[in-house]
């Protein structure tokens, strides 16, 4: 194996594997609310950039083709939101559902219609498209780790979904006013966890259950 081969295979066997754990570490504490307004997504998000540039280092054209239809279906994603904020000519938008009403704000300012994206709420619009960085994060990281790795990440989920189970039972039990909440607005007295809302927390307990069930059957092969 000639060096370069061996600082690759460290860097898909070690180093990337340790950067995911960190950024996983990372939404575990600050990643848990989707409000716009949350300071904390900050952090998730420059977390989840950091991760996609040291993935981008050393990924390897096979480990794309081999992820390419979460990929792909992931980049559709992305397009979908990206072209809502695309300008666009003061009649094409104007002619589109609900769009005329808006007509009179350039009216009453004294100013000719400007160009404007198909979204009426461009800034929100422009956060849900930085918040899919922690999405595209995590798929790259995982694509190019070793089948190995990747297959110890489910260790790892089921860690972190353990904590917010036990963080949520701790929440509950202590009352509306706990000290176990992370984040300000939440569900008081709801068993929440590491995230802000209890449906969220509830997505997360229903994933956990199905990881336990293929992590039990893939252990259950080895014996």
């Amino acid at each position: 194996m000639t060096p370069a081969s061996l600082t690759r295979s460290r860097f898909h066997d070690h180093i990337l594997p340790i950067a995911f754990a960190a950024f996983v570490f990372v939404c575990a504490l600050t990643g848990g609310s989707s409000r716009p307004d949350e300071k904390l997504q900050i952090i998730v998000r420059l977390a989840a950039i950091l991760l996609i540039a040291v993935t981008l280092v050393g990924v390897r054209k096979r480990d794309l083709t081999n992820s390419l239809a979460p990929i792909t279906l992931l980049a559709a994603f992305t397009a979908a939101i990206l072209v809502q904020l695309v300008p666009l000519p003061p009649q094409l938008w104007l002619s589109m559902p609900g769009h005329a009403q808006f007509a009179a704000a350039a009216d009453i300012a004294g100013i000719a219609q400007p160009w404007r994206p198909i979204s009426l709420a461009p800034d929100l619009t422009l956060n849900a498209l930085v918040s899919l960085a922690p999405a595209w994060a995590a798929l790259l990281a995982l694509s190019a780790m070793t089948e190995r790795r990747r297959d110890q990440t489910l260790m790892l989920w089921l860690l972190v979904a353990g904590a917010s189970a036990i963080l949520g039972l701790m929440q509950m039990s202590t009352g509306l006013t706990s000290p176990f909440y992370i984040y300000e607005i939440t569900n008081p007295g709801k068993p929440v966890g590491l995230l802000a809302n209890r449906n969220h927390q509830a997505t997360l307990l229903g994933a956990f259950l199905a990881v336990c069930l293929i992590w039990m059957l893939d252990h259950g092969k080895d014996q």
